[in-house]
């Protein structure tokens, strides 16, 4: 089973007992957190779900009606409504979150770093005037020299523009895309079966670090999030 094939059975189905699936979980640890982190959150629904009536709603529905408080059966019908529209949107938003937003996303990174692979070995070495000069169409400025940047460009992710850097790393290339139009509301962990990263949330947008499996991406990760200011 491959990481995309893995990650989606445990958005569905977390509690999956498949072979295959129990095989992958518990290839590494990065993996099983991130299906017990699922398993979690699953339980923390289903247990709201299960949250017993309040002993004697029904009577006191009924009495409502018998006296015909009109008003208060009014506001009643108005209170119900608006919890089932709440979790209605709690739910949709959930699933939304979980099953397009985040895999999506993810994808789509790993799809334009395969996509563009020759930027991986790129030898530019743009200093900290030529990355400013390119953030600046986007609204954001970098305070310090973050690295020495071997590609320097644009990006499309999910139809937006952004900033695509490759960082010279200390096993090999860090990819970093700089997207101020793209929110999320979470870091988010990515991997597949060569690369490693995260997506995490900006002032503006989000900045995705990516890097070769084994690479130490946090001191790159901590110069980016703290150095970056954005125009909002």
């Amino acid at each position: 089973m491959d990481d995309l094939e893995f990650r989606r059975r445990a958005y569905a189905e977390p509690d999956c007992q498949d072979d295959k699936f129990l095989a992958k979980k518990n290839a590494s640890e990065e993996s099983k957190k991130f299906v017990d982190d699922l398993q979690a959150f699953n339980y923390q629904i289903k247990g709201a779900m299960n949250t017993p009536v309040p002993e004697g709603l029904a009577e006191r529905v009924i009495l409502n009606q018998t006296l015909g408080q009109h008003a208060q059966k009014k506001q009643g019908v108005k209170v119900i409504f608006s919890l089932v529209a709440s979790v209605s949107i709690v739910f949709a938003l959930v699933f939304t979150f979980l099953f397009t937003s985040n895999i999506d996303l993810e994808q789509e990174v790993f799809a334009h770093i395969y996509e563009e692979l020759n930027h991986l070995n790129e030898q530019q070495h743009n200093d900290i005037h030529h990355v400013n000069n390119l953030l600046k169409s986007f609204g954001g400025t970098v305070n310090i020299e973050i690295g020495e940047v071997n590609y320097l460009g644009s990006c499309n992710i999910a139809n937006k523009k952004g900033v695509h850097m490759v960082l010279a790393g200390e096993k090999g290339p860090v990819t970093i895309m700089m997207l101020p139009n793209i929110n999320i509301g979470n870091t988010q962990s990515i991997f597949d079966g060569r690369f490693k990263g995260s997506i995490i949330p900006a002032t503006k947008g989000s900045i995705v670090i990516v890097g070769e499996k084994g690479e130490s991406l946090e001191e790159i990760r901590h110069k980016l999030v703290n150095n970056i200011r954005w125009v909002i």
